[in-house]
């Protein structure tokens, strides 16, 4: 169903709220554009005639997503981040001298777009070159440096969203690659290049 798969977020600081509404995949684009807002309206205290508004989430994000500009008035408390951003290592993946060459060709022939299929794609390659199912957010974050991608902000909350569409397990700082993620890689993200290419 289309409403299982949106996020709605609402804000309220006592004198006016925001009110964002996003397809579930882009959680952390809608989150970054939090942040940025709050970061942008430190000083609501006395005097100030309030943020500035939220604009719409840009188009490339998504077509579908939506927000709606706040209407603020009067004092505002500071905003506070509740956490400090995620830091990675890059570490050693036990790879073997033509491995991470054989990754970026999968890579490339998977083109995954968001970034639960990267992690994926990812998770999957390692899967069967190292014969292991799990893996940290460390090893992710190397992986994905070595194709070139950035690493997102928080990729606890990417493997959540993994797991809540059935793509993979996940605990913490850890994901699990199982059978479902292989068919994933494997046949779904055929098809969808296969309907796209249809065009």
């Amino acid at each position: 169903m289309e409403g299982q798969n949106r996020v709605r977020v609402e804000v309220n600081l006592n004198d006016g709220s925001v009110l964002i509404e996003s397809d579930a995949d882009n959680l952390d684009h809608v989150f970054d554009r939090l942040e940025s807002f709050f970061r942008n309206n430190q000083g609501w205290h006395k005097g100030s005639n309030g943020p500035e508004t939220l604009d719409e989430v840009p188009a490339e994000a998504s077509p579908s997503e939506t927000a709606q500009k706040s209407e603020v008035s009067g004092k505002k408390t500071r905003a506070k981040s509740s956490k400090n951003p995620v830091r990675y290592k890059t570490v050693t993946l036990s790879l073997t001298d033509d491995q991470p060459s054989e990754l970026r060709e999968f890579f490339l022939e998977k083109n995954p777009k968001t970034q639960n299929d990267q992690v994926a794609v990812l998770g999957v390659f390692l899967k069967r070159v190292l014969k292991r199912e799990e893996f940290d957010m460390d090893e992710i974050h190397t992986a994905l440096k070595l194709v070139g991608k950035p690493t997102p902000k928080d990729l606890t909350s990417v493997f959540r969203n993994m797991r809540g569409e059935g793509m993979c397990d996940s605990q913490g700082r850890k994901i699990s690659i199982t059978s479902l993620t292989d068919d994933y890689v494997d046949f779904r993200m055929k098809a969808v290049k296969a309907d796209a290419s249809d065009d």
